[in-house]
């Protein structure tokens, strides 16, 4: 049974852990990074249109924030967020593509010249959707809700990793590869030699060495994730 190690924020660790005992490996839940809510200040005048590129974002939202916005058009960027979205509120949700790019192209097409947007927003973060709608001359407005701050695990915690070592780690952000980076980096080569290293996006993978066993989901989503490390661990691919 592979060793799937865990690093993504609770509650969404518990989450994926449970998945993957139903496919059969053996899930080490340790999360090195936590999320939390920012009080970003809302702007009282209105918007043309907000945008979400995570879940997080609509699920730190206070529902006297949402109150303010929940009747304009809200494009989030892929099913989950847009299924937060819906869940916080927003009574007029259009899901689009799964990155940042395809987002902005989204909003490009549909929004006027000059439009306001609100940006809904984590940090840290790339500035991909901020840049682009930009520079398309719309007016952008990002505010952050949450923050992601990077734990570090407890000794016992550090000790038990470095003597079981794990078959492959799924990494959901850039952030949490760092993470995982500076946890490696104390740990004895021998702990995570030959581990597969199975990343949410392209953007995720650029972060780690390029020597590793490295794999992108072809959609940033958590399915195809699975699917990705499901592929690696079939028989015929031992």
């Amino acid at each position: 049974m592979a060793r799937v190690l865990v690093t993504r924020p609770e509650p969404g660790a518990s989450r994926t852990a449970a998945l993957l005992k139903q496919r059969g490996f053996a899930p080490l839940v340790l999360p090195l990074t936590e999320i939390f809510p920012v009080d970003g200040f809302i702007p009282d005048h209105p918007f043309h249109a907000v945008a979400v590129t995570s879940a997080n974002a609509a699920r730190m939202m206070e529902s006297s924030n949402i109150a303010k916005l929940r009747h304009a058009p809200c494009y989030a960027v892929g099913a989950q967020t847009a299924a937060a979205c819906r869940d916080a509120g927003f009574s007029h949700v259009l899901q689009e593509g799964g990155t940042a790019d395809a987002l902005a192209d989204r909003l490009i097409k549909d929004m006027p010249a000059g439009a306001g947007i609100l940006y809904l927003c984590g940090s840290p973060r790339k500035p991909v959707l901020e840049t682009r709608l930009r520079a398309a001359q719309c007016h952008v407005e990002a505010v952050e809700v949450y923050r992601t701050h990077r734990l570090i695990p407890a000794e016992a915690c550090r000790g038990r990793l470095a003597e079981t070592g794990f078959d492959a780690a799924l990494l959901y952000s850039a952030e949490g590869a760092r993470a995982l980076l500076a946890l490696l980096a104390d740990l004895p080569a021998q702990s995570f030699s030959g581990a597969r290293f199975i990343c949410l996006s392209a953007d995720v993978a650029a972060v780690l060495p390029r020597e590793w066993q490295v794999f992108a989901a072809i959609q940033p989503v958590e399915e195809e994730l699975l699917a990705v490390l499901q592929a690696q661990f079939l028989p015929e691919n031992r």
